[in-house]
């Protein structure tokens, strides 16, 4: 009899969702942007411990965003497991606009009214998915559906019972969360994925399984505490 618990890799494309390691961005809290931002010393480190991990599980396949930090983790990934990144701009970061590697404070000096807004969405316990500012100058959130559909979609064609490892951003992880498991469109805020962190989804014929979601055991790191972001 079939284990209902238990499923053979022929079954299965498995796409490991990894995020870049730390950069000197990241460490000042600006926001996102897609500008050629290199890892910086513990983002190396973090890199290093990803990449032995990684090695591990065995994986057949790896992309990587375009960008400098997402390129940078890739190659110690490359290293360690002798497989050539591939470039992918779908898997490059949110399109933030003009508030684009931004601290907050900066946001709130040049951008005040939009700023206000944000904050306020942002401390609202009373629901704060629901009507998202849109940011001035920003993609669209169904133009960045469509990079994470198109994607999945491409994965699953060239790559059936293979391991795929594709090295992106805290943002494009939330959306391929979001867009697998939902809630649609603004779900997105509802998940987080730390750097280095390592999220699986296991397509079971096709459909979504979610098999480990920031997962940072391999740095032997704190779990912060989680709270809604600008994506």
């Amino acid at each position: 009899m079939t284990n209902l618990f238990e499923a053979d890799l022929q079954d299965i494309t498995r796409l490991i969702l990894v995020r870049h390691g730390k950069t000197k961005a990241n460490k000042e809290a600006r926001i996102g942007s897609l500008a050629d931002i290199a890892i910086n010393k513990e983002g190396e480190e973090q890199a290093e411990k990803l990449a032995d991990r990684l090695k591990t599980m065995r994986p057949d396949v790896l992309y990587t965003s375009p960008l400098l930090r997402t390129r940078q983790t890739a190659q110690y990934i490359a290293n360690a497991t002798r497989l050539a990144p591939i470039n992918d701009k779908d898997l490059r970061e949110f399109d933030f606009g003009l508030i684009a590697n931004k601290k907050m404070s900066d946001v709130e000096a040049e951008l005040p009214e939009f700023h206000k807004k944000m904050v306020d969405w942002l401390n609202n316990p009373q629901g704060p998915t629901v009507n998202r500012p849109s940011v001035p100058g920003g993609e669209t959130i169904m133009s960045f559906y469509d990079r994470i559909e198109r994607f999945s979609k491409k994965i699953l064609d060239k790559h059936p019972s293979k391991i795929v490892v594709a090295v992106m951003h805290m943002a494009t992880i939330k959306g391929f969360m979001s867009y697998h498991f939902g809630p649609p469109m603004e779900g997105h805020m509802n998940f987080n994925a730390f750097n280095a962190s390592i999220n699986i989804i296991d397509f079971f014929k096709g459909m979504p399984v979610l098999t480990a979601f920031n997962d940072i055991c391999h740095l032997q790191g704190e779990y912060t505490f989680g709270r809604v972001n600008l994506l």
